[in-house]
């Protein structure tokens, strides 16, 4: 008849493997969930400027604007917001919109954007995905 149960050492051996196996694990899985996070950032980024470009020629034009400060973007139609997102709350992370503050970009009654060309790069941990939208308001991957 065998015996039952483990014993101190084999618990303490246990315990030791699963700590080695998790310390050398886990900041690939950190360094690949910031990555998934930018990532997905970036894409309702782009969800975001679509919007505006696809309700702008039946209302007359469409506004979208990212505060960097705040992470907060919105697509505004006749002064309304028709969507909104946080990126520090809902992905955690931060939006790095260059060399100005607040990006504003106005699309007209035809669906052109009208502002100056900019690229906006999604930060968390190492991880960074950009977008670059044109002066007439093409959004392209980075």
């Amino acid at each position: 008849m065998g015996r039952m149960g483990t014993t101190l050492p084999e618990l303490v051996g246990g315990f030791l493997l699963v700590t080695v196996i998790v310390s050398v694990g886990l900041p690939p899985m950190r360094s690949w969930g910031d990555r998934i996070a930018v990532s997905s950032a970036r894409e309702e980024g782009i969800a975001l400027f679509a919007l505006a470009r696809r309700t702008a020629p039946g209302s007359g034009g469409a506004l979208i604007r990212i505060d960097p400060s705040s992470g907060a973007a919105s697509v505004l139609v006749r002064g309304e917001p028709v969507r909104e997102v946080n990126f520090p709350k809902r992905f955690g992370v931060e939006v790095d919109p260059g060399r100005d503050g607040v990006v504003e970009l106005q699309y007209d009654a035809l669906g052109l954007g009208r502002g100056a060309s900019r690229t906006l790069l999604f930060r968390r941990g190492d991880a960074e995905a950009g977008v670059v939208v044109s002066s007439r308001g093409r959004v392209r991957r980075r």
